[in-house]
């Protein structure tokens, strides 16, 4: 030890904060209060005049699946529909509003949902609250009893500028005006198809019919300050000197054209001061197609709508001209590099996801091929969010996704989740900006 650089737990820090008082408040959708389907959209305007946390809001609903008996002519039905793994995936889109201005749009949500969950910690709160480890009866159950349970759910954790990865998460709505949050309900195809015998996919597939979901019983509750007249003549006299700012991530989704054996690709342009990351992978090409649930994956305890293959390929960006990393990776390269990717992302400092059991298990369903562009070392423990990703110096910038493909290959196509930074500009006026 040097100095006087004493452990943490000898400096008997303390603060004081007072003047304020704090209240939970609900919020109910716009118009229908009623129940919500599969692709339908709800809006919910937050309160005026109100000091709120967006990384402290929670979305309430009671969500069931309803579905025409799927059976095979014996006595019990073979099979069941399920909502996935976790619930943040029955949505597809969020999207939040200021003045009718849009501050965050996040398509395919429940892509981005899925596969950053994959890295992620969780906890118990999310077992009860998100549904994120449902019980599937499995393959070969005499008695299979079909079901089509109603229960409540909460997604209390969100990506973007809503996430608690933001640089502040402290929003006045006098300064930002009338704010709407708007979800878009995810379709079928994302449900889970659960089934008692070996049947294949095709077989079953066509026994499900009239799949439904409702959504009803909706709120957002969140909790809103009453800050001291102090507070809000300070913000006025800093905000009238300037702009202030707030730095978010923002999550992008770009899907090829169906892979053969060989060299396959996707190309994208992006402009963006910071490019934190991206992965690539393959995923079912017909996931969208048929309207229908897919199977769950013994693997994923999900649907297997969230497959990502890539066993036996090898894989590499192009970042303008540049190939990176300068070698193709494996599988094995991905794998190691996925942890390198997360190895500061995740709420642990130590983590694991137990259903990856081996390299295969990797390659077959859960594979990433990762490229990591910022400045990650202790970047979860950081106080300070930082923007560190390549920057494009406000020009698009061609980036390609390249895979290499070995033996047969049919009904995959890759894809490709880019990462970046994006700063919310606001004043006194309420006038907001998004810098990209």
């Amino acid at each position: 030890m040097e100095g006087n650089s004493y452990p943490d737990d000898f400096a008997y820090r303390l603060s004081k904060f007072t003047g304020f008082t704090k209240n939970i408040v609900e919020v109910f959708p716009d118009g229908d209060r009623g129940s919500y389907g599969l692709g339908t959209r709800v809006r919910f305007t937050f309160p005026a005049g109100s000091t709120i946390d967006l990384s402290d809001i929670c979305l309430h609903f009671t969500g069931s699946v309803d579905y025409t008996r799927i059976d095979d002519g014996t006595t019990n039905g073979v099979g069941e529909v399920l909502f996935s793994r976790d619930i943040s995936t029955c949505i597809s889109q969020l999207t939040l509003y200021s003045n009718g201005k849009i501050l965050q749009q996040l398509t395919d949500y429940n892509e981005i949902v899925n596969m950053l969950k994959d890295w992620k910690e969780t906890s118990e709160q999310d077992a009860i609250l998100s549904h994120t480890e449902p019980v599937y009866q499995k393959k070969g159950i005499a008695a299979f009893a079909a079901t089509k349970p109603t229960r409540d759910y909460v997604i209390k954790n969100w990506l973007g500028i809503m996430s608690k990865d933001a640089s502040s998460s402290i929003i006045d709505t006098n300064i930002f005006g009338q704010m709407i949050l708007e979800i878009v309900f995810a379709d079928a195809n994302q449900l889970a198809l659960n089934v008692a015998t070996d049947q294949v996919a095709v077989d079953i597939t066509s026994k499900v019919s009239n799949v439904s979901a409702s959504f009803s019983n909706l709120k957002l509750s969140m909790t809103r300050y009453n800050m001291p007249q102090e507070y809000y003549n300070t913000l006025e006299r800093v905000l009238s000197n300037g702009k202030r700012r707030i730095l978010f991530d923002h999550y992008e989704v770009i899907e090829g054209t169906p892979a053969n054996a060989g060299y396959n690709s996707v190309r994208f342009n992006i402009n963006s001061q910071s490019i934190n990351y991206m992965m690539g992978t393959l995923v079912p090409t017909n996931r969208k197609m048929t309207g229908k649930p897919k199977l769950v994956s013994d693997y994923t305890n999900t649907s297997k709508y969230y497959d990502r293959i890539g066993s036996g390929s090898t894989s590499q960006f192009v970042v303008g001209s540049t190939k990176l990393p300068v070698n193709a990776q494996n599988t094995t390269d991905a794998y190691v590099n996925t942890l390198r990717l997360w190895g500061c992302k995740s709420d642990g400092k130590y983590h694991h996801n137990d259903s990856i059991d081996s390299l295969d298990t990797f390659a077959d369903h859960f594979f990433i091929s990762p490229l990591s562009l910022e400045y990650s070392t202790n970047m979860c423990h950081r106080e300070t969010k930082m923007m560190s990703g390549l920057s494009t110096n406000n020009l698009p910038l061609s980036i390609t996704y390249e895979i290499n493909l070995v033996g047969p290959v049919s009904n995959v196509s890759p894809l490709v989740l880019v990462s970046t930074a994006r700063i919310l500009e606001f004043d006194a006026n309420q006038n907001s900006d998004v810098v990209i």
